[in-house]
Order: C-alpha cells, then sequence, then structure tokens
C-alpha cells in the first residue's frame, strides 16, 4: 500500500492523478472517500462510505446489486472493516481508459449519486487594477 496518499478538492484532478497513476483521495462528499492506490494486486479504487453516511439496509442493497449485476461488477469486492466503514474495492487494469466507468459503476453500486465536475474557484482580473480576485 502506498503511505503517503495526496489529497484532492475535485474530481478533474483526482483522475488526472490517476491517469498519471499517482497515489489519490478524492472526498466527493463528508463520509465518502474515493482512494486510488497500487496494492497488492496492482492498481486499485476503493470507495469507503464512514457509518453515518451508511443508510439503514445499504450492505444488504449493495450485496444485492452486486448478485444482480455480476458481469457488469466482475472484480468487485465489498467489505465491511472493523470501524463498519464500508470498502468497496475494485482492482483496475493499467490503462486508464476505463477508469472513469469504473467510478461511475462503483457510484452506482453505492446507490449514490456522483457529483457533477466542481471546479476549482477561478480568478479573474479586474478591468482598471489589474488585480486578480476570487470568485467566491
Amino acid at each position: 500500500m502506498t503511505d503517503s496518499i495526496t489529497v484532492f478538492d475535485t474530481v478533474t484532478a483526482f483522475m488526472a492523478a490517476m491517469n498519471r497513476h499517482q497515489a489519490a483521495r478524492w472526498s466527493p462528499q463528508s463520509g465518502v472517500d474515493l482512494v486510488f492506490q497500487f496494492g497488492d494486486t496492482g492498481r486499485e479504487l476503493m470507495m469507503q462510505i464512514q457509518p453515518g453516511q451508511q443508510y439503514p439496509g445499504m450492505l444488504r442493497s449493495l450485496l444485492a446489486r452486486r448478485y444482480q449485476q455480476a458481469a457488469e461488477c466482475d472484480g468487485c469486492h465489498l467489505c465491511l472493516n472493523g470501524s463498519d466503514v464500508l470498502i468497496l474495492w475494485w482492482p483496475l487494469p493499467s490503462d486508464p481508459g476505463s477508469y472513469p466507468q469504473v467510478i461511475e459503476r462503483l457510484f452506482e453500486l453505492a446507490g449514490m449519486t456522483l457529483p457533477s465536475v466542481s471546479i476549482a474557484p477561478a480568478a479573474r482580473v479586474q478591468t482598471g487594477n489589474g488585480r486578480a480576485r476570487s470568485l467566491r
């Protein structure tokens, strides 16, 4: 496993890190993390869902979807660790072309909506004084 994992604020930056095969973490919402890293079997993507973000019956629903969609979810593993964090783990091929689809599948399997691409606050130049300011 990777010792240090860079945390990214946007899915775009997270995907760019994945394409570079750089260990990365992105939190699309509070209590939910996506982690890309190198494990025992090569590249892997994990979705970690903290207990406070799990709805009643979530594990049962996930197991049912995993069973019903066995072909589409081939290779995906589910586990509940000792801290009750629900983990969906998927080994990845070396070609990053399939990574966006795997991310979508993880969200679908978890019964969650993939957040739209978030863009970091932009800066623009004010006319007249040449200073940049945040659009926030």
